[in-house]
């Protein structure tokens, strides 16, 4: 079992953060129930607020366009978001958070792992 290094609640709803995952990753302790729901937009905006606080969002240019190339490079291709996940060994979640510009620091493994799914060569360059 993981073990659990910080946690947050508002109201009924406790989210927690697992060691050795990272920093912006936080997820559940309980189902949430219908009448959460409200309390659910207070916890994501204090989620985003600190997320903006360390400096992970929100994503530069650069970043959504990666994530715009590679939903083209998929769609191109013909493939799903689950069938890319199983290429790629990634979630089907981490790759649509990508491809929207929510995840603004994806890493040079991520997106290798991409782009060999795809088919594709990573080209990385400072102009």
């Amino acid at each position: 079992m993981k073990k659990i290094i910080a946690r947050k609640t508002v109201g009924k709803l406790e989210m927690v953060q697992y060691e050795g995952e990272p920093a912006h990753r936080w997820h559940r302790a309980e189902p949430v129930k219908a009448s959460t729901r409200i309390t659910n937009k207070k916890v994501r905006a204090l989620i985003k607020s600190d997320l903006e606080s360390m400096g992970y969002l929100p994503a530069d240019n650069t970043l959504i366009a990666i994530g715009q190339e590679i939903r083209e490079a998929r769609e191109s291709a013909g493939l799903s978001l689950g069938s890319l996940a199983e290429q790629s060994g990634l979630e089907k979640a981490s790759i649509s958070r990508l491809e929207s510009g929510k995840n603004p620091n994806p890493s040079l493994r991520t997106l290798s792992r991409l782009a060999k799914a795809l088919k594709r060569s990573l080209e990385i360059r400072l102009q």
